[in-house]
């Protein structure tokens, strides 16, 4: 393929050499021209396309940030952001709770808190209890997007305001010796069985079924508190200013947990 600015620049040569081959050169001067011109037309198209692409491309961009929104943007005057509890169940595996927290921040859900623990050791199963807040659309994508995960088991929903869920606030406590450590469970339940006493107390012939689940949970309360004192538990001694601090902790939780 000739190279035309080698020819340009060595034109009377080139012309010199092709007149002893017994070609007519007269026109040489004007070809040269017009083929500079065409290839100086087809070099500004090329960069005309170019400037035309890039500003396409940064048109683009611009339309995507702006349009880019957090899931809580859909939030309008008919759907209010509420704080929901998520709970989750999961394979304890490595790299579960990445996907999960993964997830929610892929696709721009906030996480309020987030608590896991391994409920069931022979069938390898732990438990993900995430707060997130956000509309009830949000909260139904965000059940649909986890369950869809492989190691997900079952996918569970409770709102924080509703009056047909019971939440239980737990204190924990680092204690030596097994005696105080069975003192502070037995002392928690004893709190807690006389606040399921009084809900159950002062629930209506028309609410049987609240009032049965209460007085199951209370039964499993008691079981814990009777197992608290058969292994160890004892109020003698300082152990019983102990049990009075823990019991005022636990009273000030659910006092808590009842105006939130």
């Amino acid at each position: 393929m000739l190279d035309i600015k080698k020819i340009i620049e060595n034109k009377e040569i080139f012309s010199e050499g092709l007149s002893n081959r017994g070609y007519d050169v007269s026109n040489l001067d004007t070809l040269l021209e017009l083929d500079t011109k065409r290839r100086n037309y087809i070099s500004d198209g090329d960069d005309k396309r170019s400037r035309r692409k890039e500003n396409y491309r940064k048109r683009k961009n611009v339309s995507l940030m702006a349009n880019s929104k957090s899931a809580y943007s859909f939030a309008g005057k008919k759907q209010k952001l509420d704080t929901h509890i998520i709970v989750v169940w999961v394979d304890n595996e490595a790299g579960v709770l990445a996907r999960v927290v993964g997830l929610f921040s892929g696709r721009g859900y906030n996480i309020e808190s987030l608590a896991v623990a391994e409920v069931d050791q022979k069938l390898n199963i732990s438990r993900i209890t995430i707060v997130t807040t956000g509309t009830p659309q949000v909260i139904d994508q965000i059940k649909l997007q986890l369950a869809k995960l492989v190691p997900v088991h079952k996918v569970a929903e409770f709102k924080r305001e509703d009056k047909n869920v019971i939440f239980k606030e737990m204190a924990l406590f680092k204690i030596v010796g097994k005696k105080a450590a069975m003192l502070c469970t037995a002392s928690v339940e004893e709190v807690i069985d006389k606040h399921y006493q009084n809900q159950i107390n002062q629930l209506e012939d028309d609410e049987k079924e609240l009032k049965n689940k209460i007085i199951k949970f209370r039964d499993d309360e008691i079981h814990h508190k009777d197992i608290a004192y058969k292994e160890g538990a004892t109020k003698d001694g300082l152990y019983s200013i102990m049990d009075k601090l823990i019991k005022t902790g636990s009273k000030i939780a659910i006092r808590i947990s009842e105006k939130i």
